[in-house]
């Protein structure tokens, strides 16, 4: 749907800068932007647009889809589009086969995969890594796994849906 606290934000950033530098995306509009309106300027009227269109999206297909349609897409820095290319680039194993670490390692470089190269900047990759295991405990619910369960059960759902992960056994981080 739309984070109208992070859109009105946004719109706060690009009203004072008198242009389009801020967005407060949320991942349907950050997919549709992606798959319809990558090549479009950043003006008031294509963000209103890609809202719409985020809007729509949301209320037609499931998070599960969106979700696999996003990882599918996203880029990861190094020329790498997709969690798949990335697994198998940065970890040399197919995406159903990390461990959670190695999920929450391509979990953080989504959004600074310049800062979060792990080949360029190890350090900043592992902080975002351990940020993404603490963040993950508020995602179980939305893919139906009930609050309280363990990274276990989260990452046997995506591994289920084909996204990744398969579990670790006394795993360090």
């Amino acid at each position: 749907g739309i984070d109208w606290f992070g859109s009105l934000r946004a719109l706060r950033d690009n009203l004072r800068a008198r242009e389009v530098v801020s967005g407060g995306s949320t991942l349907e509009q950050q997919l549709v932007k992606n798959l319809y309106f990558s090549k479009a300027e950043r003006t008031w009227l294509e963000k209103f647009r890609e809202l719409i269109a985020a809007r729509y999206w949301a209320a037609t297909h499931r998070k599960e889809e969106t979700l696999e349609r996003y990882l599918n897409m996203v880029y990861l820095g190094n020329n790498l589009s997709g969690v798949s290319a990335a697994s198998e680039t940065y970890f040399r194993k197919p995406v159903n086969d990390l461990t959670v670490a190695e999920s929450a390692l391509l979990a953080g470089i989504i959004a600074a995969p310049a800062e979060a190269d792990p080949y360029r900047h190890f350090d900043r990759a592992r902080e975002r890594q351990r940020r993404q295991r603490r963040r993950r405990s508020g995602n179980h619910v939305a893919f139906g796994i009930p609050p309280g369960s363990d990274d276990s059960a989260f990452h046997c759902r995506l591994a289920r849906m084909g996204i990744f992960a398969r579990t670790g056994d006394g795993e360090k981080e």
